[in-house]
This record gives C-alpha cells, structure tokens and sequence, in this order.
C-alpha cells in the first residue's frame, strides 16, 4: 500500500454468489481498478477499490447475481474523520510539527568528509569556534561565512564547502598539498655523509670531490666540499649538489615472548541504554558498573532522525558488554620465528625510504627464558648524501684565505 492510496483512501468491499469470479471479469471489462483480492471460501471474496468506484462495483455485484456483505471504508479520511472530536489530540500533533520545524533551524548534528591528515575533532574545534556547533542556531550564519572562517583558522585545508540540511551540517573538506622545499642555490653547503659506510658511486653536480669510490666514510664526514678552487688559485664558495651511494649494515634485534595472552569470552553478556539530548546524556539503568573482570563494549547510537526529512536532538545509545577471561597460550616458534623476521624486514625497508634497497640479509633466533629473539643482520644500498649548510666559521675562513692571496699577489 502506498502512501498516495492511504491518503486517497479506499473502500474494502465483501460480496458473495454462486459465481463470484464473474463480478472480478465484469471489473477488468470496465477498467475498474482493483487490488487486495481474497478468497475468503468458495463463494465469498473480498477486494480493494477506490472510494469513488464502490458504488459502481456495488451495481456490478448485483448484476452478477452476487450479494454484497460487507462494506468498510478504510484509509487517512477515515482516520480523520474518527479523530475530529479529539481537538487534544489534533491541537498535540500540530504542536509537535511546529516543533519539529522550529528544531530544523538548530544544528543536531555535524559530519566532516574528505579529511584525511586533518582530524575530524580538529575541524569539528574550528567550526564550533565559529558558532556553528550542536545547538547552534542555523540561520544566524551562511554556509559561505562559515567557509571563509574554516579556512582562515586551518591553513591546512585549501578548499571547503559547508552544507546544512535538516539539522545537519556537512562539512567536505581538501587538504592542501605541502610544498617541496626549495633549495636556495646562493647558501654555501657542503654534502655529507649521513650514515657511515663504504662508497660504491657517487657523481658530483656542483662542488669538489673530497672522497671517492672505495673509500669508507663515517657518519659527519664530507663526502662533496662547497669551497672550490679555480684556475687563479682562490676559491669560491657555492650550494654543493651531488649523489652518494654506498653500502651501509644494519643490526636489528626483536623479541617476543612464547606465551601469548589470548580472550575467551564467557558467555556473559549485559545491555544497558542512556538517552542524550543535545550534549546531556541521562541513564536509564541503575547500576553503572558492568563486570568486575574484563570486558569488551560496543556502543551504538540510533538518532531520533529521517535522513533528508528531519533530525532531532535525541539519540537512543546502546552500550553492550561482553565479559571475558584472558587465557595463557603458547605459541608455535616456527609461526612466531616467521613473524619476526617479516616484522624486522619491513621496518628496515621502511627506514631505508624509496632510495634504498636490501642486497643481502640473514637472520638468527636465540631463545631464552621463553622469549624469543630474532636478528636482522643486512647489508644495504642507500643514498647517503646530505646537505649541510656551512656554519658562518667556514665562510669567514674561506674569504679571509682569499684576502690574504691577493694581497700577497699584490706585493
């Protein structure tokens, strides 16, 4: 039954014959519209019409030689007209649909979308420094107003839109995308070696060579100098640039005990529910305390809301608790051997980043007082080379070498 028909109404209409199949062909013959047909015994059926066409099923009833028996009109001008004298009950219900459209002015709810590095409670912060929180009423401010001040208090963000649609703001969101940062050419620097290890190439863009191919260096040592001779024997400072590579060797170690903590639930389970209005919450239950042991809790929200029509400040929450014990178990050390080293293997790729890779790695397991331990011994293929600017000693000392030369040239 559609909504349409309830308010339109309809008559439920009863007949009985010898033949009452005919008076449903008498129907399809004229176009009549029916619906609900029920057999209710051999000789009785019973359908749906429209309240304009019960007259007229009524005559074709009796041109069948058919009996009607019953006859119950049904559908929203039924019900209104059996609450007409119930002025209380008219004067409540237009009561709640003017509160329910004066609650469709006031904010109950707010959702942010496209966010991912900026938090949702730190644009929920921002928005509610800007007036426009849970309760807040809607149309002291504009979407665009809201827009501008978003953006202003989180330069994080580069674009934002604010949509309000019963009682419910929509804030989409995109973050911004960070700059790379720029190299200034004109800052003397050095490159250094970042981590030790021995050199299997480098290649020099801007600067002078201090080490070379098969040399070991240390972590802090330059590796390409920003102070460069020319052919009249001073030297220039300039922003070395270059690429390093060489092989470096790490050591890592993990451990993990054999016995694992494992949850086993006990069958016990509790539900109790609350109620909150706007930012109050009221409890429903009497005791607070659930279990005394360990317990999982899943909490639910169901608002007092239809999605695109209405929202209220009202939501139902559920909180379910599950009890459970935490068992000892102990684990396989094959299982937990494997685990380790993938762990350990991915948390020497990540440090190594995009411009580094494994040649070659092994991994050895001790096992003691039932913890087992695992390290990564590996050699590695990485970018070492840094920028270091020069401190402001190097310089002074680079452009007091070259006065000197020029005034011993002079003389």
């Amino acid at each position: 039954m559609g909504l349409l028909t309830y308010l339109r109404g309809w008559v439920r209409l009863e007949f009985r014959g010898a033949f009452p199949e005919s008076v449903l062909n008498a129907c399809a013959a004229r176009n009549l519209e029916f619906w609900g047909v029920e057999k209710r015994d051999a000789f009785t059926i019973r359908v749906k019409v429209r309240r304009r066409d019960a007259e007229t099923l009524a005559a074709i009833v009796l041109r069948c030689q058919c009996e009607v028996t019953d006859t119950r009109p049904c559908g929203a001008p039924v019900t209104l007209r059996r609450l007409r004298p119930r002025y209380g009950l008219l004067a409540g219900g237009l009561a709640c649909l003017a509160a329910l459209m004066f609650s469709s002015c006031f904010v109950w709810n707010v959702r942010v979308v496209g966010n991912e590095s900026v938090s949702s409670g730190t644009i929920l912060r921002a928005l509610n420094d800007c007036g426009a929180g849970i309760g807040s009423f809607w149309p002291a401010f504009t979407g665009d107003s809201l827009r501008n001040e978003l953006l202003l208090r989180l330069p994080e963000l580069k674009w934002a839109a604010v949509n309000y649609d019963s009682s419910t703001i929509t804030v989409i969101v995109r973050e911004r995308t960070e700059k790379p940062d720029m190299v200034c050419e004109d800052v003397p620097t050095h490159v250094t070696a970042a981590k030790s290890g021995l050199i299997t190439e480098m290649q020099v863009y801007r600067g002078e060579a201090v080490e070379g191919k098969g040399i070991t260096v240390l972590a802090g040592e330059t590796l390409i100098s920003g102070v460069v001779s020319d052919l009249s024997g001073d030297t220039r400072l300039v922003h070395a640039v270059g690429s390093v590579k060489a092989r470096t060797w790490y050591e890592l170690t993990a451990s993990r005990s054999l016995t694992a903590a494992e949850k086993t639930g006990t069958g016990r389970e509790r539900t109790r529910y609350a109620l909150t209005f706007g930012t109050k919450r009221v409890n429903i239950y009497g005791n607070s305390s659930i279990y005394d042991g360990n317990c999982d809790k899943i909490i639910k929200e169901y608002p007092l809301a239809l999605d695109g029509v209405f929202t209220l400040p009202v939501r139902l929450v559920q909180e379910t608790c599950t009890e459970y014990t935490i068992t000892p178990v102990q684990q396989s050390p094959d299982a937990l051997a494997a685990e380790l080293e993938t762990q350990l293997t991915e948390y020497l790729t990540d440090l190594l980043g995009k411009n580094g890779e494994i040649t070659r790695a092994s991994v050895s397991f001790s096992q003691s007082g039932g913890v087992l331990t695992a390290t990564l011994y590996a050699e590695c293929l990485e970018e070492i080379g840094k920028e270091v600017p020069m401190t402001e000693e190097e310089i002074r000392q680079v452009r007091m070498n070259n006065t000197a030369g020029d005034e011993s040239a002079d003389d």
